[in-house]
């Protein structure tokens, strides 16, 4: 079974989260990245990105999943 989701990547950190004072929270991998199944709330945090002068990258993921 497969599954569609977009993850945002800042330089070569992936985007998970904002943390205390809306500070921008990223991580080393793919993994670590939060994935969107929605695809207007990851549009929504990457203009949210842009607006703090971060130039994010929207990618589209594919995951394979066992039943």
């Amino acid at each position: 079974m497969k599954a569609q989701a977009q993850v945002i990547r800042i330089d070569n950190r992936f985007f998970y989260a904002f943390g205390k004072a809306e500070r921008v929270l990223t991580a080393w991998s793919l993994g670590g990245g939060k994935l969107f199944f929605n695809s207007s709330a990851a549009e929504k945090i990457t203009k949210q990105l842009e607006a703090k002068g971060k130039n994010p990258e929207l990618l589209n993921v594919t995951l394979e999943v066992e039943v």
